[in-house]
């Protein structure tokens, strides 16, 4: 009898871990799926997965907060239900919840979904600057051909944005990460471009292709170019 109680046991026991490593890898999925870009990598589209992938992370993130409940949950039972068990189920019991909570408060640490968040912002109020700049100049300022976010920061700080140059959270980390400004020949026209660590969803909505001689990419869950102009 005693045998058999200790086998459930170990059943219920194995059954909580193997729940737990599910939790854990879809909570993983959409973690590994959007590629996020690192401040030490290089700027720009990144490596299409398939598409079914896509789908499948897309379920997960909307189910997330569901996983993230339940996965505490079953972390909670494994832990309380390892200080019942011996031997080597006792240390799982106990050391794999907490591995499992440290693995996913690193995650939730993660700092590109601000940078991000402030790079979008950014463009933005600088859109609206320089459509002030227009309606008192009608012309927008720089010269057409390069990019001419260090002059635009000369020409607009002193006047609209006294406080501080801006600068693309990871530019003293890696140079290649810099914002981008591009106005036409007759100074008619702008783009203002910034490279974001993951996908969002404004990406879906904003200027692709080559325009004024930078590469907005294209719509895809591989953009990372966030391009935005006058009155777009």
């Amino acid at each position: 009898m005693e045998v058999k109680k200790e086998r459930i046991i170990k059943r219920i026991f194995y059954l909580l871990l193997f729940i737990l490593f599910i939790l854990i890898f879809l909570l993983w999925l959409p973690f590994l799926v959007e590629q996020k870009l690192s401040c030490e990598d290089s700027p720009g589209s990144v490596s299409l997965l398939p598409s079914f992938i896509y789908k499948i992370s897309g379920w997960v993130k909307s189910i997330e907060s569901i996983l993230g409940k339940s996965l505490f949950i079953v972390s909670l039972v494994l832990f309380i239900f390892g200080f019942f068990q011996k031997g080597t189920l006792r240390i799982i019991g106990i050391i794999l919840p907490i591995i499992v909570s440290l693995i996913f408060i690193s995650i939730a640490g993660d700092r590109s979904g601000a940078r991000d968040s402030r790079r979008i912002a950014d463009l933005r109020q600088f859109r609206e600057i320089l459509n002030r700049y227009y309606d008192e100049n009608k012309k927008y300022p720089g010269i057409s051909g390069s990019n001419q976010w260090d002059i635009l920061n000369q020409i607009i700080i002193d006047k609209y944005h006294p406080e501080t140059i801006i600068q693309d959270p990871c530019y003293k980390i890696n140079p290649e990460w810099t914002y981008e400004y591009w106005v036409s020949p007759d100074n008619q026209e702008f783009v203002l471009k910034a490279n974001l660590q993951s996908w969002w969803v404004v990406l879906n909505d904003d200027l692709d292709g080559d325009i004024l001689g930078t590469s907005c990419g294209k719509d895809g869950f591989s953009e990372r170019e966030y391009c935005i102009g006058s009155s777009f």
